[in-house]
């Protein structure tokens, strides 16, 4: 290989490694657009159920609610699992550029493209995260309370 087919070789894998780097980032955006949705919905539908209670007074209806909130949440939870895979592997992606920039060779053991495996979700960790737990939180301790009051 002469020089100039070597530094087209690399510029192709700086393009490839760019390009996952990308696609990875837009994943974790659409995650993220999915997650804004859910919870506009879970909001939606729990304030339903609390005006249908505040209606009709009918305790049953807050449980209503309770479901509503843990059905979303759960939704919510895969939601987010799924997107830490993909930020993940966009920070592996990173680390790879930054060792690429340093060292001006890419890491061993690093191949580009490899998109992310679904792992298992991981409820524990991702349920005890604030941004996801204080919104089903507030939701579901409002409901509960107004159980116990009403």
């Amino acid at each position: 290989m002469n020089d100039s087919s070597k530094k087209f070789n690399k510029e192709a894998q700086f393009q490839i490694v760019k390009a996952e780097f990308e696609m990875t980032q837009n994943q974790m955006d659409k995650y993220d657009d999915i997650s804004i949705k859910i919870k506009t919905w879970a909001v939606t539908l729990w304030g339903a159920s609390m005006g249908w209670f505040f209606q009709t007074k009918n305790k049953e209806i807050l449980l209503l609610g309770l479901v509503i909130t843990i059905f979303f949440w759960i939704i919510d939870i895969i939601n987010k699992n799924y997107r830490t895979n993909y930020k993940t592997r966009r920070n592996e992606v990173v680390k790879a550029m930054n060792e690429h920039f340093q060292k001006g060779e890419w890491p061993k053991n690093f191949t580009s493209p490899e998109p992310p495996l679904n792992k298992k979700i991981e409820i524990k960790h991702v349920i005890l995260m604030p941004h996801m737990s204080v919104f089903y939180i507030a939701l579901f301790s409002l409901a509960l309370l107004l159980f116990f009051i009403k």
